[in-house]
């Protein structure tokens, strides 16, 4: 893009050229001074423009010229009014508009067909203008326009570049956000099911320890029946020792008893054979004396 010095010092004729200084910057204005305080006055040149008796032009700003061009003639400058892109008539459908993207489908887009953007279109209105030639001697409007449009075709295609960019960095985020998400989904229900595990873990522990408990008192009372059992069995050997010493103590009994009886047999005991010996012995010491 050509400047508007550039531009003047490129395509204006030497005679015809004005050198700007900080006496002369090009509208013949004093130099900057040191603002007052206080509310600024209102600029008469201000007051002067806002009249409809004069209308600015940019080109006179650079210096190139400062020409008045009055409200009641035409101008050639001035824009023409705004018209669709596609003509149509009362009864007639919007034709569609073809635009070229001018760019591949690749990286981390995902499209079969590219998305015209905002980007797109302002280059697609940039190449399709046609300007008006005004048909100045002053500069080169060709070259002008040719400079310009090239200067706003590099900047949408720098925009571009940066709006695929972003739009890949937010695909990214996007795609990170939504393994995030499901990483989190899996967290939490690995969560939830290590709660369940820890419940059961703790539900069988409780059940172990009364398992536990229950065998241990099954045990000892098992223990306890066992000595009740020994202790019987030692009482039962000490009954039949005792009825075996009372049977031999009876047996002994009966055999003093049926010796007793022989001696004491008033038949065959010894016992009457004595007193019949003795009243025989005491019959004969009587005769004897």
């Amino acid at each position: 893009m050509i400047d508007d010095q550039a531009s003047a010092e490129a395509f204006t004729p030497k005679e015809d050229r004005k050198f700007f200084t900080s006496d002369n910057n090009g509208r013949n204005l004093p130099t900057a001074t040191k603002r007052k305080r206080g509310r600024p006055r209102r600029s008469p040149r201000i007051m002067r423009k806002s009249s409809a008796d004069y209308n600015h032009d940019p080109l006179a700003s650079a210096g190139l010229f400062n020409k008045i061009i009055k409200a009641k003639k035409p101008s050639a400058s001035r824009p023409s009014e705004s018209y669709a892109l596609t003509k149509k008539r009362a009864l007639e459908k919007q034709k569609p508009v073809y635009v070229d993207t001018e760019r591949l489908v690749i990286g981390n887009h995902g499209e079969r067909q590219p998305r015209v953007n905002t980007i797109d279109f302002l280059k697609f209105l940039v190449n399709s203008f046609t300007p008006r030639i005004l048909g100045t001697k002053w500069i080169n409007e060709e070259a002008l326009h040719h400079d310009f449009r090239n200067y706003l075709i590099y900047h949408l295609n720098y925009l571009s570049d940066l709006h695929s960019n972003i739009h890949d960095v937010s695909t990214k985020i996007k795609d990170i956000q939504k393994r995030k998400n499901e990483m989190r989904n899996k967290i939490f229900e690995l969560k939830a099911q290590h709660n369940i595990l820890g419940a059961n873990i703790v539900k069988n522990r409780d059940y172990y320890n009364e398992e536990r408990h229950s065998f241990q008192a099954r045990m000892q009372t098992f223990e306890e029946m066992c000595n009740i059992s020994e202790r019987l069995n030692q009482s039962d050997k000490n009954s039949l020792t005792n009825e075996q010493e009372a049977l031999s103590r009876s047996t002994s009994a009966e055999n003093e008893l049926i010796s007793l009886g022989k001696i004491i047999n008033p038949a065959t005991g010894l016992y009457s054979k004595l007193i019949a010996v003795n009243e025989r012995l005491s019959n004969i010491n009587q005769h004897l004396n």
